[in-house]
């Protein structure tokens, strides 16, 4: 038997680390989700400075884009799927003119994995493949074996995602993503930026849209 790599020792190190950390900060204490369309008044705004901090990760749409949509979201988190069809709305509308960034904030246990599964399913380059059958059949997440995920997703080397699942540099970004949800004070998924401005609980398609069209009329001015 080979004797793990320094390389390796070096990785386990580091997610073990990151681990602690996240569980002695409490990593983000959250509500499970949030609807804000059931007839409450329009939620308010967190203006938020140093947003572009938190587009570092999977992303739909132009690099260059006016304005990008950050996202925390939970694959079990049912208001988190019904927004995915706002926000697919929302880049049918400005394909060149509005990006998506993808951040976990894992709030069900039993999420966890469909979190690596998307993040292993982004590293062959299928993320949006991933994500949307996660959100479309949520009542398989724990149930189907990951091995049928990829293949259904087009991921063709279920071998080399099968590591990627069990990688400590996966579990990694599910940290980093939960750590930046804390720094962002996020109390709820989901958990929107749409450029500097912080929306808390799914918004609905006609407030998405309304306020995409503002960060577009405000980026114009610039």
């Amino acid at each position: 038997m080979k004797s793990p790599t320094v390389s390796n020792w070096l990785m386990n190190g580091a997610t073990i680390v990151l681990t602690i950390v996240a569980i002695v900060l409490g990593v983000v204490r959250v509500r499970e989700s949030l609807d804000t369309t059931d007839g409450r008044p329009e939620p308010i705004p967190t203006v938020v400075d140093d947003w572009r901090r938190y587009g570092n990760a999977a992303r739909l749409g132009p690099a260059d884009a006016p304005v990008t949509i950050v996202e925390f979201a939970d694959f079990l988190c049912p208001f988190c799927r019904q927004a995915a069809d706002d926000i697919r709305e929302v880049r049918r509308r400005w394909p060149q003119d509005v990006a998506v960034v993808y951040r976990h904030l894992v709030v069900h246990p039993e999420a966890r994995p469909a979190a690596l599964a998307v993040e292993c399913a982004r590293a062959a380059g299928k993320f949006e493949q991933m994500h949307d059958a996660l959100y479309e059949q949520p009542e398989a997440i724990g149930v189907k074996p990951w091995s049928q995920w990829a293949l259904g997703a087009g991921v063709g080397d279920t071998l080399a995602f099968a590591d990627c699942m069990s990688a400590p540099s996966t579990d990694a970004i599910l940290v980093r993503d939960s750590l930046d949800a804390r720094a962002l004070r996020a109390p709820a998924t989901p958990t929107f930026l749409i450029n500097d401005k912080m929306y808390v609980g799914r918004l609905g398609e006609e407030l998405m849209v309304r306020y995409v069209k503002d960060a577009l009329r405000k980026a114009a001015r610039r």
